[in-house]
């Protein structure tokens, strides 16, 4: 069983990672067409 909670854990890390690595992309000052599409909502 400890083995299964240690892939979750790995897991959530991953999503959280993938979500702040777009977050980063999408702050980004050197993407204009990011801010573009932000501004549009």
């Amino acid at each position: 069983m400890k083995n299964s909670a240690r892939e979750q854990n790995v897991a959530i890390l991953r999503v959280s990672y993938v979500r702040y690595e777009l977050c980063k992309l999408f702050l980004s000052p050197s993407q204009p067409f990011l801010h573009h599409l932000l501004k549009l909502f």
